[in-house]
């Protein structure tokens, strides 16, 4: 498995692309087969309002730039 940066289109540094790889391997034994990760986005905050809940709209907007970037 091959992970490349998308916006750099190189090799990814082999910590974070063992990083990756345990994420999917320990989800996907924890889950249904229909609820598999397909795909793993890291960032390096999660938005959040004054109240502490997740801003998922944001999340949802970084998710868009980033696929559409690539």
């Amino acid at each position: 498995m091959l992970i490349k940066n998308n916006k750099e289109k190189e090799k990814l540094p082999r910590p974070l692309e063992a990083k990756i790889i345990h994420t999917l391997t320990f989800c996907s034994k924890q889950v249904v087969f229909y609820k598999k990760l397909h795909k793993v986005f890291f960032v390096h905050s999660i938005p959040k309002s004054a109240a502490g809940k997740i801003l998922r709209k944001d999340l949802r907007a970084k998710l868009a730039t980033a696929t559409t970037m690539s």
